[in-house]
């Protein structure tokens, strides 16, 4: 059986099951290294209720230190996609940084309120920001956005493109 999920847990009975998916949990893992690195210890995070996206969060709860600290300053559906009072909650804020745990549509869209409304503060996001359509989307908002993904190479991105018509 080959299980396509997030869920790790899926394959802990069984020797006979293969699951093919990310780990949450090391999206969560590389997150905190790179907020690590560049000393971020407030940590906002906004986020859309997605099984995976609640996981790479949780992740960040269980993985965290003593010094550090992460706070939900807000959560959405999936058809949401105004911000503007989650823009002001940041902005009221003392957070140093905020992960940006939105789905592809509602990505763009927050970036392009935030500039709207001046919000000005580091983001970091999911492998939700590795999608070309959503960087076009965001007219360049999104240039130096950190976000944790699997290395895709050159060579199966451009075959992948030629075969698929997409790069998400």
């Amino acid at each position: 059986y080959i299980a396509i999920t997030i869920d790790p847990s899926v394959v802990l009975e069984s020797d006979y099951i293969i699951r093919a998916n990310y780990n949450p949990e090391d999206m969560s893992k590389k997150l905190l290294e790179y907020l690590r690195k560049n000393n971020y210890k407030k940590i906002g995070i906004i986020k859309t209720e997605l099984f995976y996206l609640n996981m790479v969060y949780d992740g960040l709860l269980q993985e965290k230190n003593q010094d550090e600290e992460i706070i939900l300053i807000d959560k959405f559906q999936t058809y949401d996609n105004d911000f503007r009072s989650t823009i002001l909650k940041i902005k009221n804020s003392d957070v140093d940084i905020v992960g940006v745990f939105l789905m592809g549509g509602q990505i763009s869209e927050f970036y392009i309120q935030a500039k709207e409304n001046s919000l000005e503060i580091p983001t970091f996001g999911t492998d939700f920001f590795d999608s070309q359509a959503e960087i076009d989307a965001a007219k360049g908002l999104m240039n130096e956005v950190v976000f944790a993904n699997i290395d895709v190479s050159d060579d199966f991105r451009q075959k992948y493109q030629g075969r698929f018509k997409t790069e998400s």
